[in-house]
């Protein structure tokens, strides 16, 4: 069984005041560690920022408490913790880095207790009382790749009439990739082919040799870091840079430089690197801006902050704002407030680049949620730039 680590912040015995138990399941092991490792930090900081603001204004400054269990990245680990936050911990509500697979496995539990819980990255939600900040695979990833190729095509010279899918070969990757090829075949694009990526492979040069046969314009799709860094080395040893590529939060991800060399990261990423992003040094959101520079500077996260720590803080403040007009950490009112948060353009709260706000749909996802883009520059610095949407954008699509 996973450790549990519970974190207070109180000035005053925690008997005295009310606690709000929140249980927080979470991949700090495992192969999908990064997700924790990006995440955790930001909890405990914005945790300790609400409690030591006087905590839950609604319920007399009652305090946040987290109850911290290791998922160790397996969805059957992730069910069996959240049945123990549930029985054995008596937590008033959860929330975690729960993927989708996760979030089916902890449905039963969730429905059964009728225990709100909020997903940062799940693409989907299938109990009344779980909710999830990520995208839908279909009107989320797809249309958010399938907007910004519409963009280049409409607004700058860079060719993307002759498109290749490639994509990690799981579950997620397969269902991202069915709904590319359906929104761009409606719209008109050439699909020259489809490149099914191994989750576990090492050596990258036979598929994009094969890509590279076709003469794609683009390459779209969601890549793994791991799968990411061989395409980008596959790339820099046959100097392939006829095509660009478009895929998500890994391709925006600062650590994709750290991890090539500065030789072939300094080469390849300015050649053509787009990928969907909730954060870049260069984004116009203010409130990003100044999250950031909290977390880097006062919390000292350092490369533990990415683009996976934006959806864990919009979830913090998304819970905030639902305790405190539930006023109660009745389960029942709860799930009611967190289905009608609002957070309106411009809130210091609201982290995503939302131009109508931040409010969830029916099936509790986000409403509206499309992502940022950002192309990968060589100056003044080597990062990722926000070029669409032009709102908040710092750079045009170059080629």
């Amino acid at each position: 069984m996973a450790g549990v680590i519970v974190l207070l912040a109180a000035s005053t015995p925690a008997a005295a005041e009310k606690v709000i138990r929140i249980g927080l399941i979470q991949p700090l092991s495992g192969g999908q560690s990064v997700y924790g490792r990006q995440t955790q930090p930001v909890i405990e900081y914005l945790v300790k920022t609400i409690n030591d603001a006087g905590g839950i204004k609604s319920m007399g400054g009652a305090k946040l408490e987290l109850v911290v269990a290791d998922s160790a990245s397996q969805s059957g680990q992730a069910a069996r913790e959240a049945v123990r936050l549930i029985t054995l911990e008596n937590v008033d509500v959860m929330m975690g880095a729960l993927l989708t697979n996760d979030m089916l496995a902890v449905a039963q539990a969730v429905e059964e207790s009728h225990t709100p819980t909020i997903s940062f990255f799940a693409g989907g939600s299938k109990s009344q009382y779980a909710f999830t900040l990520g995208f839908a695979y279909d009107d989320g990833y797809a249309a958010s790749m399938v907007d910004f190729i519409k963009h280049l095509k409409e607004t700058t010279d860079i060719p993307v009439q002759r498109v290749t899918l490639a994509y990690a070969n799981y579950e997620g990757g397969q269902q991202i990739n069915k709904y590319l090829k359906e929104r761009l075949t409606a719209m008109g694009f050439t699909v020259v082919s489809e490149v099914a990526l191994d989750a576990k492979g090492q050596d990258f040069m036979v598929p994009l040799l094969k890509i590279k046969s076709e003469r794609p314009d683009a390459v779209v799709g969601l890549m793994l870091h791991n799968q990411l860094i061989n395409i980008m080395r596959a790339r820099h040893q046959i100097k392939y840079y006829d095509a660009i590529f478009i895929g998500s939060l890994a391709n925006s991800e600062m650590k994709l430089a750290q991890d090539l060399s500065p030789e072939v990261a300094q080469e390849v990423l300015p050649r053509g690197v787009f990928g969907m992003a909730f954060y870049s040094p260069t984004a116009k959101i203010p409130a990003v801006q100044k999250l950031a520079d909290q977390l880097l500077n006062e919390a000292n996260m350092g490369d533990r902050f990415g683009q996976l720590s934006i959806p864990a803080a919009q979830a913090v403040r998304v819970l905030q704002r639902a305790l405190e007009a539930a006023g109660t950490t009745d389960r029942e009112a709860l799930t009611r407030a967190i289905a009608q948060v609002r957070i309106p353009p411009g809130d210091p709260d609201l982290y995503f680049p939302l131009p109508d706000g931040l409010s969830f749909n029916e099936d509790h996802l986000v409403k509206n949620l499309r992502s940022m883009f950002t192309e990968w520059v060589a100056a003044p610095k080597l990062e990722p730039a926000v070029v669409y949407p032009e709102a908040v954008a710092s750079a045009r699509p170059r080629r």
